[in-house]
């Protein structure tokens, strides 16, 4: 198994990091679901023309909704597959993420707004 890690951020505790088996999601079925979508030339720019960074790129949306709902890992990748654009094998796995607990009331700053 080959594989690429990518970890995406936003800041403020906000990371997750996938990794895609490049022998499942190869260059060429990346295309496919890069060129489904609308903006596939923005996306494949904002990753450096790399191809396998882009398609980890799209697969955020589905991934950091499933883990924020508070989803088990592995589900959150069998959903990815199940999503229109996207091949069931896919090969992208989250491996690793960082968010706010965001359920935690007294966890969050506050500063009066005038």
């Amino acid at each position: 198994m080959t594989t690429k890690k990518f970890q995406f951020s936003l800041g403020c505790e906000n990371s997750i990091t996938v990794q895609v088996d490049t022998t499942v999601m190869t260059p060429e079925i990346a295309t496919e679901v890069n060129n489904f979508w609308s903006g596939a030339e923005g996306v494949l720019r904002a990753s450096k023309g790399d191809i396998i960074q882009a398609v980890a790129r799209r697969a955020l949306s589905v991934l950091v909704d499933n883990v924020l709902a508070g989803w088990n890992l592995a589900y959150c990748a069998e959903e990815l597959g199940k999503q229109e654009g996207w091949p069931e094998a896919h090969g992208i796995t989250v491996i690793g993420y960082e968010f706010p607990d965001f359920d935690e009331p007294c966890g969050w700053d506050c500063v009066e707004q005038y």
